[in-house]
């Protein structure tokens, strides 16, 4: 049978122990202390904000606090959990995937879902559509690497497309011509 305790051994800790409030405190504790070690300057700032309970910080400084000091607690709770040997892999995946995740979200649901209602998909001419995309793709982006990532790379392109097409918004909206447009 399969031992419930899949905590880190060497950081003394059990299962249980995260029903345990006089354990989490300890555990609080342990954070600290392995923030301190790993980047004592971070470690400062993060100390001065907890203390100050945020007060006299603008948005911008109470986020670069936070965002600066979430790697300090990914690294600890990988640890933590036995899964820090695979945290790099997990962030590299999803580094990696980042451009479908986008696309999904930014141009399939915000653009795609409410321009075209679902009747409308049946009336597409798809071997159209496909190829004026495959058109597209081996005309203005020769580098991707289409045949082996399909799906990643055909949103890296999208987003690309969809970035030039929010720069020059203006220019096909409004008066096309206004001085202030050039």
């Amino acid at each position: 049978m399969k031992s419930e305790n899949f905590l880190n051994h060497e950081l003394g800790y059990s299962y249980a122990d995260l029903y345990s409030s006089d354990r989490l405190k300890q555990l609080y504790e342990d954070f600290y202390r392995f923030f301190e070690a790993a980047n004592k300057e971070k470690y400062d700032l993060f100390i001065k904000y907890r203390e100050s309970k945020g007060e006299g910080y603008s948005p911008l400084e109470l986020s670069t606090v936070l965002i600066e000091s979430a790697p300090f607690l990914s690294d600890f709770i990988g640890k933590l959990f036995n899964v820090g040997n695979n945290l790099s892999e997990f962030v590299k995946d999803i580094e990696y995937q980042k451009d479908v995740y986008e696309f999904k979200k930014e141009f399939v649901q915000r653009k795609v879902f409410r321009k075209f209602k679902k009747e409308d998909l049946a009336n597409m001419d798809w071997d159209k559509l496909d190829s004026f995309v495959s058109n597209i793709k081996t005309t203005m982006f020769p580098e991707l690497d289409f045949k082996n990532d399909e799906e990643k790379y055909t949103a890296h392109f999208i987003l690309i497309l969809s970035d030039v097409e929010k720069d020059y918004r203006w220019f096909y909206e409004g008066d096309k011509f206004a001085p202030e447009n050039f």
